[in-house]
């Protein structure tokens, strides 16, 4: 059975969740939420989010916008993560979000990442968070699929994938399939989700993210 659901940030302001929900019963099964960016910098609609989406019954993952460029700041970013999930119901995946600004951000400091150090960050944010109990996932798009991280993740951890097209059938186990999308109740173009796994059941039966 396909979920569907969206992800939101900041940048959709005072997101009114209950009407939203109330509007589109078939199509908010979940939501990822951007938790924070960085060194731990919380994005300024998180908690509102979170205890918006608690308090309605909305299963909720969070990912976290990277600006890691060593190994060590990406595992302190899933500490950063992992410290202010602690206090919210999570019952999707936490992400790794590394993307065009993040790269240009190492590029800025005078690193120039190589496919296989941006692996690297994956695999440490991941590992982080797994050995803290957490349902680990990473996000892509189809140009950094192909050029910016090693196959073997893909084997390792689950991926997010954005894909706008239509006829899907590239392999990913979530997908962002538009920037565009329209739900009742809001004002203004969202991400919108979709996923074949049961994400709640998966990490409940596994233990994990503390269900």
């Amino acid at each position: 059975m396909i979920k569907y659901g969206l992800d939101v940030s900041y940048a959709q302001g005072k997101f009114d969740w209950s009407t939203v929900k109330k509007l589109n019963p078939d199509n908010i099964d979940f939501a990822i939420v951007r938790a924070g960016y960085g060194n731990n910098n919380i994005d300024a609609q998180a908690k509102r989010n979170f205890t918006e989406l608690n308090r309605l019954g909305i299963p909720a993952g969070a990912y976290w916008f990277s600006y890691a460029y060593t190994r060590k700041m990406a595992a302190n970013e899933a500490k950063c993560l992992l410290d202010f999930v602690k206090s919210y119901k999570i019952e999707y995946p936490l992400i790794f979000d590394f993307e065009y600004a993040s790269d240009n951000y190492a590029k800025k400091n005078g690193v120039n990442l190589s496919k296989s150090d941006i692996s690297e960050l994956v695999d440490e944010f991941c590992q982080y968070l797994e050995r803290n109990g957490y349902y680990a996932m990473f996000y892509t798009n189809l140009e950094y699929k192909r050029n910016k991280f090693d196959t073997a993740l893909f084997k390792r951890y689950d991926h997010w994938l954005a894909y706008y097209g239509k006829n899907n059938t590239h392999e990913g186990y979530m997908f962002q399939h538009t920037s565009t999308g329209r739900l009742k109740g809001h004002n203004g173009n969202l991400d919108l989700d979709y996923t074949t796994r049961d994400y709640p059941t998966i990490i409940k039966k596994a233990g994990l993210n503390n269900l």
